[in-house]
């Protein structure tokens, strides 16, 4: 009992050290940001200006040279003397010289990376902004030297704890009987409110849940898909152990969806125009380094696929990302087929697993999510919490593998039969392929865009080469026929 002062102290302190970190990285980000947009977009309204009233070779000229301008007035902060004679902005000025030296040494670095990726295929398509290794090496190591020290110091207050406390192999052991304490070999007169069988799933409710709790509302940084991959294990985890009407556990999801929300919601995705990128330095890489933050985001949410309802997810991904920020981004930038295609790849390659690929949800099975209460009519009753992900591509499939998830009080025969409904099962398509539809009308887009260039005189093998990249992408979100139409119009030979 003597080191219990000095363990809740080192799990202060630990706890501080990472919430320390998470909102350096955050306050950084941010004000980066911040700099960054706050110039080019100066710059950019300035060029706006200048080409409303055309676009000619000296519009052009025009419109960088105001650019120029307005991004020397925005970086420039007025001298602003304080009643001792003292100028407040001068700390400003030297944060902001700082923050652009760091920004440049980070931009060297993940330029040097994507040379050394040429050859591989999965990371050479990849946009500025998509990788999650925001932090700088001088943050990374001093966070690591910390907390070697802090591990370093546990490590020496628990050198006499007994075997039962320190091996392993003990403690997994222990874990397994105490885990099956109380539940008959062959489950029958099982008590679910018995307090033995439920033991640790009632530590794991009143003393895991509460510390993973902390870490995704305070030091989960929603941007790094590595924390992201370590928070979905954490939860899938703790669910395992946990019952579903367990308050804590929603509040635990209910904050997972707010902190995604609020990161959709702060994000800033360009929507600037060709021409104006080209007459604004550095205009191209910011957009580029945006859009990349937000392919980054939508991957993340995406990898809580089989923790988050499907409402919420679609809600998240599909409504407030990818329709409100991600796809007037991309459809800015059409005139561009090159960037246009690689950043629609980028879009797809985020959503693999969930609503693109072979991998999908739903592409094998139709899952359906029931509320606690009752399903009403089925597809519009307020019980449903969910619809159906998709239809299985084989057409010729004789079956569907339904998957109940929740405590309906539903029968089997009920939902067989109701399933049985040809509308419904329509209706719900419908609905599910509705999500999707603005994205695939976007890839159409670009594949008359493309057409229209081949028309114009673009070589055939350059054609062709987009072409195929479009039909991949068409494949992936489940469009064979639209697919196969795009390889006619472009004479494509092989098969999907």
């Amino acid at each position: 009992m003597h080191k219990k002062s000095y363990l809740d102290e080192l799990e202060d302190e630990v706890r501080k050290l990472q919430e320390d970190r998470a909102s350096a990285i955050v306050e950084r980000r941010k004000n980066d940001s911040t700099d960054e947009m706050n110039e080019i977009e100066a710059a950019i309204s300035a060029a706006r200006s200048v080409l409303k009233k055309g676009d000619s070779s000296a519009a052009m000229v025009a419109a960088a040279t105001a650019a120029q301008a307005a991004m020397k007035d925005q970086s420039n902060l007025p001298v602003e003397l304080d009643e001792f004679g003292r100028d407040k902005n001068l700390q400003k000025r030297l944060d902001v010289m700082r923050r652009a030296e760091a920004r440049k040494q980070r931009k060297a670095k993940a330029d040097l990376r994507q040379v050394q990726s040429v050859g591989d295929d999965n990371a050479y398509h990849r946009v500025e902004g998509e990788s999650s290794t925001d932090e700088s090496d001088s943050e990374s190591i001093s966070y690591r030297d910390n907390r070697d020290k802090y591990l370093q110091v546990a490590e020496e207050l628990f050198s006499d704890a007994s075997e039962e406390y320190s091996q392993l192999s003990v403690v997994k052991e222990r874990h397994s009987l105490l885990f099956h304490y109380g539940v008959p070999k062959d489950g029958s007169d099982f008590n679910a409110d018995d307090p033995d069988g439920n033991l640790v799933p009632g530590l794991v409710e009143k003393i895991a849940l509460p510390i993973l709790h902390h870490q995704i509302a305070h030091c989960w940084d929603i941007l790094s898909t590595r924390e992201t991959k370590n928070a979905v294990y954490a939860t899938d985890l703790v669910i395992n152990y946990v019952p579903a009407s367990s308050e804590a556990l929603r509040e635990l999801l209910a904050e997972i969806h707010t902190r995604f929300a609020d990161a959709i919601a702060k994000l800033t995705v360009p929507t600037w125009t060709p021409l104006e990128i080209k007459a604004v330095p550095n205009a191209a890489r910011v957009a580029a380094y945006q859009f990349g933050m937000s392919i980054r985001l939508l991957r993340n949410i995406c990898l809580w696929k089989d923790i988050l309802r499907l409402p919420t997810l679609e809600k998240l991904a599909l409504d407030e990302l990818l329709g409100g920020k991600i796809l007037p981004h991309v459809r800015s930038v059409i005139s561009n087929i090159h960037d246009a295609i690689t950043r629609t790849e980028r879009i797809i390659a985020s959503m693999s697993g969930v609503w693109a690929g072979p991998g999908a949800m739903g592409v094998r099975r139709i899952v359906i999510f029931y509320s606690h209460h009752s399903c009403g009519d089925g597809a519009t009753g307020d019980g449903v919490l969910g619809a159906i992900y998709d239809i299985a591509c084989n057409k010729s499939a004789t079956f569907l593998d339904f998957v109940i998830r929740g405590d309906s009080g539903l029968v089997w025969e009920d939902v067989r039969e109701w399933m049985s409904d040809k509308k419904v099962l329509e209706r719900s398509y419908k609905l599910m392929s509705q999500k999707l539809q603005a994205l695939v009308d976007y890839v159409l887009t670009l594949g008359k865009t493309l057409e229209k260039k081949h028309m114009s005189g673009v070589s055939e093998s350059e054609t062709s080469g987009l072409a195929r990249r479009l039909k991949k992408m068409l494949v992936e979100l489940n469009e064979y026929d639209r697919a196969r139409a795009l390889a006619r119009g472009f004479q494509l030979k092989e098969a999907l």
